[in-house]
Formats: C-alpha cells, structure tokens, sequence
C-alpha cells in the first residue's frame, strides 16, 4: 500500500506542472436550430399526404445544448481550446400548402442530434476575477436523426436517415467569472457556421448563449 501511494505521489508530482493552468468547464445553454435540409416529397423516409407535393426545406428547433471545453496555456492569456459538445433538436417539415409532409411514422418531426467537435484558440484579457475573452474554432458538425421505418406504404423498409458530416467554425466571446480561482464560471455567446452541402440547403449559422462551470489546476 505505501509503494502504491509513493508512485501515486510521484506521478502526481511529475503530472503537476504539465497540467498547471489547465482549466475544463462543463457548459450548458441553448442553442438555435437555424439548420434547414431540402427535403423532396418523394425522399426516402418522408411521406406525403397528397400528391404533387412541393420541395420545401426542414428546419431544425431551437433546443438546449451541453458539452465539455478544455483550455490548456500555450503562451501568457492565450489558451488551445479544445470544444466538444451536442444539441438534441427536432428536424421539423413544413406544413400547409394544402399538401402536409410528414415523417413515416413520426409525424411532422423527428428527433436530430447535432454534435460538435472544433480545436482553436482563446484570448484572455486583463488580470482580475472577472476576465473577457475572445475565441474561435475548428472542426467538424454531424448532423444525425434516427432511421425511419415506413409504415404507411409496403413493402416494410429501413429508410435512409440524415446523416452528414460538415467542416465547421466557431467565432466566441464572453466572460470568465472568479478567473482567479480553482472554480469559477464561464459565460459566453458563440456563433457557429456549418459548411452543408447545397442539396441539403447550403451553408448555415447557428448563436448559442451558455454557462459553464470551470475548473481550474
């Protein structure tokens, strides 16, 4: 036991400077859903009540949105920042027309995740317990809803879900709360810009508002 806590102690020892400034916030906030998809009426996995229908595009809802920010120091007030994070939205169809899509078996909506992996930089200025800060990042969005099964004409499928991939930037500022200490908070506003194809409605940007709770070594 007492050889187990020294080579506890020594790793600790060795780990310590390694991770001295390094500071993970836990975020959570609400995110704009923005996102829209050009959907035909005749698509895999959407149904529509009468026909001819309209191409119209499906927009994602404004929902919540949670993730991790790690910052680790490269140079004085100048942090690599590595975000990851999610949205749970719906991907919502247009309705009226006299012509109502729907989704086989789910109805107007379906459940979308958007989930966000970027590295970048952050910019701190002044010295205080309350800190602005400036940030931005790199990297890729996937967009994902559930497969569809059809159920309103047979034969019985598996239809194709939305699943697609997107370079992805992010261009943040805020402001960092008892930054002096080992807990504190962070608050701040982000845009993100996500690089869809254009048969899915072309590049589009969503603003997030979150908190965090930031811990610090």
């Amino acid at each position: 036991m007492l050889r187990v806590s020294a080579c506890l102690v020594a790793i600790g020892l060795v780990a310590a400077p390694a991770l001295a400034g390094v500071e993970v916030t836990l975020v959570g906030g609400y995110r704009t859903g923005d996102a829209s998809f050009l959907v035909a009426a005749d698509s895999p996995g959407v149904f529509c009540f009468a026909f001819p229908c309209f191409v119209e595009p499906a927009t994602a809802e404004d929902a919540e949105s949670y993730g991790l920010v790690v910052d680790v120091p490269v140079a004085e007030r100048l942090m690599f920042e590595l975000l990851v994070n999610r949205q749970d939205s719906e991907l919502k169809l247009p309705q009226g027309r006299g012509f109502p899509l729907f989704f086989a078996g789910h109805g107007p909506a379906v459940d979308l995740e958007v989930s966000t992996a970027q590295i970048g930089l952050r910019r701190d200025w002044l010295r205080s317990t309350r800190v602005p800060f400036a940030a931005f990042g790199v990297g890729a969005t996937r967009l994902e809803t559930v497969a569809l099964p059809f159920e309103i004409l047979p034969p019985p499928q598996t239809l194709s879900p939305v699943d697609e991939e997107a370079l992805s930037a992010s261009l943040a500022g805020g402001v960092r709360l008892a930054a002096d200490q080992r807990v504190g908070a962070r608050v701040e506003a982000r845009a993100y810009w996500t690089d869809l194809p254009a048969l899915l409605g072309g590049s589009t940007w969503q603003v997030e508002l979150s908190t965090g709770l930031a811990l610090g070594w």
